[in-house]
């Protein structure tokens, strides 16, 4: 089973890891390939707990955890909407697909509510929470 790093700082700050908290992604970016020959996407997110959002979710009278995520090795990235204001996403989900036998792919990442990212990488991890 594939891990994601460093998610304990998200937990130590929201109280759980859960990729289904990312409420908005402020910023990304997509650098197609670094010295060893591979892309990387870097997102800035904000995540809130859905299990506690008493106005609905995500709710803006309740704090947000600045998320700062790296993923290495991106194939397949695929976008839609984004564009000059926040990226609300509904449904964000980072699935554990090493089983799978593709090489190079470790993980699969999308919006599975609305379809608005994804892709797949070889590598996952929590860079820096605010």
């Amino acid at each position: 089973m594939s891990t994601i790093a460093n998610t304990e700082q998200v937990g130590q700050r929201l109280g759980r890891w859960y990729p289904g908290d990312l409420a908005f992604i402020d910023a990304l970016e997509y650098r197609c390939a670094n010295s060893e020959g591979s892309a990387q996407l870097r997102l800035s997110a904000r995540f809130q707990r859905r299990d506690t959002a008493k106005h609905g979710w995500p709710d803006d009278k309740s704090p947000f955890v600045k998320v700062s995520l790296i993923f290495d090795g991106v194939i397949n990235l695929q976008l839609k909407g984004f564009g000059r204001t926040p990226k609300q996403i509904m449904g964000f989900d980072i699935r554990d697909v090493s089983d799978r036998g593709l090489e190079g792919v470790r993980f699969s990442v999308e919006d599975y509510e609305n379809n608005q990212i994804s892709f797949d990488c070889a590598d996952a991890s929590v860079d820096g929470v605010t």
